[in-house]
Formats: structure tokens, sequence, C-alpha cells
């Protein structure tokens, strides 16, 4: 029999141990998803408008929103793509050679 009053103290323990690993765990892998969602955008953003720029037609991934303006022989394209911890959005802008 234990008199010291501490009996189930390193379940305790155990149990806010592992829920907090748990949450760093998810914020590691939220943050690692945005950071691709960041990356996946500029990629995006980048082929659009050079895509735009030679006249092709461009391709939009999912989860992502383009927008594009054509001004002064310039394509501006602004990507959004959803992540876990905030919208990713990148802007690319390329020289058009071949427009309709």
């Amino acid at each position: 029999m234990n008199t010291t009053g501490e009996d189930g103290n390193v379940t305790i323990e155990a149990a806010i141990a592992a829920a907090t690993l748990i949450l760093i765990t998810g914020i590691i892998v939220a943050g690692l998803a945005t950071l691709s969602a960041h990356i996946a955008a500029t990629h995006t953003a980048s082929a659009t408008a050079r895509a735009l720029a030679i006249g092709e037609t461009p391709t939009t991934p999912p989860n992502t929103t383009i927008t594009w303006e054509i001004t002064d022989n310039w394509v501006t394209v602004t990507a959004t793509h959803t992540a876990p911890l905030g919208n990713q959005t990148a802007t690319a802008t390329f020289p058009a050679e071949n427009l309709p």
C-alpha cells in the first residue's frame, strides 16, 4: 500500500505527455502541409503565367484558384492554394510572346 498519496501520478503525467506530443505532431504536419501549399501556389502561378504568355491554355490543379491579367504585353497570374494554416497565394509575371 502506497502512503505517499501519489497513486496514479505517473499515469496522469504520461497522458499529458502523450497529448502534448500528439498536438505538436499535428502542428508540424499542418505546417508542412501549408509549406507544400505555398510551393504548389508558386509553381502554379509560374506555370500558368508561362502558358498564357506563349498562348497556351493553362490547367488549374485541384484546390487552387487562379486569376490573371494581361496588360502592356505582360501576363500577371495570381494563384491561391488552400492550406490548413491559411490559404497560400503566389504571383508570377511573364512577358507576353504569342497572345491570341
